[in-house]
């Protein structure tokens, strides 16, 4: 390769001017423009301009706008790399490509720069050429939500197209967008921004959000240091574990030499009690509480301990529970209460039909029995019959023979049994009867009748018979006596001799009668009391009723008589007894004192010597007559109890 020298370079250089010179050609230097002082709208630059832009307290973004026909705003993070040097950050449809980037006030690209700059580079060549580096406004956005928009122009090298510093209009890069931008002109320009604002701002070491001190705390009140938000110094005052002096005695300075400082922040070096530094030195784990079941498993809660914060003063142990799995019961076996795993025996399962055979559309029921097991039971039926209950009832349209399927579940175990059930086509009805007879109690009579004879406030006892005397089932059969008016319920139902609680006023539900089946039902009741009748004979006559949920033949009545007898006294309703309600009249003892005066007088001979003789003698008449009298009275009073009996 052929190498030229710097003095071979001057010498063709100068032979070059000399020459051109002596032919008469005219040669003018263009020297590069001269930077002017830096434009400010009447402020001068920041003083503040020291720290990086990017590192401001708050600052969350930068936007640019750029407008070419339309706005260009991007937008960057304060540390994005597209704000170095160098990077293409923008690129119009006027063919401008933009570099925006950290620069020191002169325009020198320094990543920690307090400035950015808008470097352009377009080609002039193309048609309808414009001056170019056409910036509205740069903002930085902090956390604060208030915006600090450029405000100076620190410096700035013109375009070509460009004459003049006033032609460029570079003030209009200042402040908010407006629409009017700077036009520092075309192939290569630079215009350079500062924010002046927002380095004026205050901001406080206490709330910078930088660990101004080192030591690992940042701002209020997080830094020992820090009495407040608007503190400037987190140095002072330095917190015991930090300064760099043995505050207690024990040989051993700051954190984490000291055991007694936890921090750097910790303002006390004395040494805290350690209550752990392992999980080892907490209490070993115990069963709490009682058993549980979970299906046919037991389970018990374990409380385990860990050691928090350990090797500190602020360790401490800390109870952990756990529902911790114990054991399975066995396969016989059911888990219940408290986790107590219960033998249980064999579970069997058995059903049968009730009525059977049955006729088209009559009721029935699938009864199911089971044994064993835990004694409680999932009834499952299927086939047939669908149901959960103990029992199924079911009735079926046409004859055949049907089949119900039943799965019994109890704890851990399940059994299963089937049970049939065969139904004929009905052919004819039921055709219920009720036959009703009656019977005096209180006469002692035993024997029964479909008449009898009784007084008032007698006791009766009816005994009715409801049967199916054709081949068909009565179903769902209601017996109902209502009793005529003086005849009362006395209770004492019996059903086939079993003692009921119903009422038979209200109606008795005796069931399902199959072909000629009979039911017989007896109870009490009473005549009402002699007030309620007449004199003479009173005939009442009881109907009962028997009815079925079928709707054929569903009705059957039976009744029998009640004749009632009122006694009464022939020609006597009021007999003259002498009485008069007089005390003084009435009065047994005032006439006896009188007699037995009577009697001293007459003894003594002093009533004959008044005539009294005679007078005596007419009142021993009277006394008799009297006597009579009463015996009489007394003889009417006896027939009258015995009628109101």
């Amino acid at each position: 390769m052929k190498t030229t020298t710097k003095v071979g370079v001057i010498a063709l250089c100068t032979s070059l001017f000399l020459g051109l010179a002596v032919f008469g050609v005219n040669i003018t230097f263009v020297t590069k423009p001269q930077a002017v002082s830096a434009i400010t709208s009447g402020t001068t630059a920041c003083s503040q301009s020291t720290s990086p832009l990017k590192s401001l307290a708050g600052l969350n973004s930068i936007t640019i706008t750029e407008k070419t026909g339309i706005n260009n705003t991007p937008t960057y993070n304060p540390t994005s790399s597209s704000l170095n040097f160098g990077t293409s950050d923008l690129n119009t449809t006027a063919s401008e490509h933009y570099d925006f980037y950290y620069s020191d006030a002169d325009g020198t690209a320094n990543p920690n720069g307090a400035y950015i700059s808008s470097k352009m580079h377009r080609d002039v060549s193309m048609a309808n050429a414009q001056s170019g580096n056409n910036i509205d406004s740069l903002k930085l956005t902090f956390n604060t939500g208030n915006p600090v928009y450029a405000d100076l122009i620190a410096s700035y090298q013109l375009g070509a197209s460009v004459s003049s510093v006033s032609s460029a209009a570079l003030p209009q890069g200042l402040g908010s967008p407006d629409g009017v931008v700077t036009t520092a002109g075309d192939q290569d320009s630079r215009v350079t921004f500062g924010f002046c604002a927002a380095f004026n701002t205050t901001t406080y070491q206490c709330s910078d959000g930088l660990d101004n001190d080192n030591d690992q705390a940042t701002d209020y009140p997080n830094d020992f240091s820090c009495s407040s938000t608007t503190d400037n110094d987190e140095t002072n005052p330095m917190a015991a574990c930090q300064d760099g002096t043995d505050n207690d005695g024990d040989s051993l300075t700051d954190y984490p030499q000291d055991p007694g400082c936890t921090s750097k922040q910790d303002n006390s070096e004395t040494n805290g009690t350690i209550a752990c530094s392992s999980n080892s030195q907490c209490p070993a784990s115990v069963l709490t509480g009682s058993a549980t079941c979970s299906g046919n498993s037991v389970y018990q809660n374990r409380r385990s301990y860990v050691c928090d914060n350990p090797g500190t003063t602020n360790s401490a142990c800390r109870a952990v529970d756990n529902n911790e799995f114990q054991n399975n019961c066995a396969s016989n076996q059911t888990c219940s209460g408290a986790g107590v795993c219960t033998t249980t025996s064999n579970l069997t399962v058995s059903c049968y039909t009730n009525p059977n055979p049955v006729q088209t559309n009559q009721s029935m029921t699938f009864i199911s029995n089971a044994s064993g097991g835990t004694g409680n039971y999932v009834y499952s039926w299927a086939g047939a019959c669908v149901g959960s209950s103990q029992n199924c009832s079911n009735s079926f349209g046409s004859s055949s023979t049907y089949t119900a399927s039943l799965n019994v579940v109890s704890g851990s175990q399940s059994a299963s049994a089937n049970c049939s059930v065969i139904v004929n086509q009905q052919t004819t009805s039921a055709n219920m009867t009720a036959t009703v007879q009656v019977r005096n109690l209180s006469a002692g009579n035993l024997n029964w009748s479909n008449s009898v004879a009784a007084a008032p406030s007698d006791i009766l006892q009816f005994n009715v018979v409801v049967r199916s005397n054709g081949n068909s089932v009565a179903n769902n059969v209601t017996v109902r006596d209502m009793l005529p008016a003086n005849l009362y319920y006395n209770n004492f139902l019996t059903i086939d001799g079993v003692s009921n609680s119903g009422s038979i006023t209200g109606g008795v539900n005796i069931g399902n009668l199959s072909y000629n089946q009979a039911k017989t039902l007896v109870y009490q009741v009473q005549v009402a009391p002699s007030p309620n009748f007449a004199f003479g004979a009173t005939t009442l006559v009881n109907a009962v009723t028997a009815t079925s949920t079928d709707s054929y033949n569903n009705t059957a009545t039976g009744n029998a008589s009640v004749v009632v007898t009122k006694s009464s006294v022939a020609g006597a309703t009021d007999v003259s007894t002498g009485l008069t309600d007089n005390i003084f009249i009435d009065s047994f003892f005032i006439p006896l004192m009188l007699a037995l005066l009577g009697v001293w007088a007459w003894k003594s001979g002093l009533l004959n010597s008044f005539g009294f003789a005679g007078w005596v003698s007419a009142k021993k008449a009277n006394f008799r007559d009297m006597a009579i009298s009463r015996e009489l009275d007394n003889k009417i009073s006896q027939i009258k109890n015995r009628e109101n009996q």
